[in-house]
């Protein structure tokens, strides 16, 4: 009679874990009085699928009205007051 070994059993899966909620940025930045405010775009490469990776960066700035003071290849720079 042959011998039979159990096939080695697999792991699950580790539980994904839901997306820590973030304050609106428009109230933090003003609140903690910065003037200006960076934000890098294209560091995304091709192959990418994390959530974000497709939108626009720089909305958020625009939607809260900060003016465009500086800009890059990789980085534009908003005044915040």
């Amino acid at each position: 009679m042959a011998s039979r070994t159990a096939a080695p059993r697999r792991k699950p899966a580790p539980k994904k874990k839901a997306p820590a909620r973030r304050p609106p940025a428009k109230p933090v930045l003003e609140q903690r009085h910065y003037d200006l405010v960076a934000v890098g775009y294209g560091a995304y490469p091709a192959e990418c699928t994390l959530p974000g990776s497709e939108s626009d960066d720089n909305a958020f700035a625009r939607q809260a009205g900060y003016r465009l003071v500086a800009s890059s290849s990789y980085m534009n720079v908003y005044r915040v007051r």
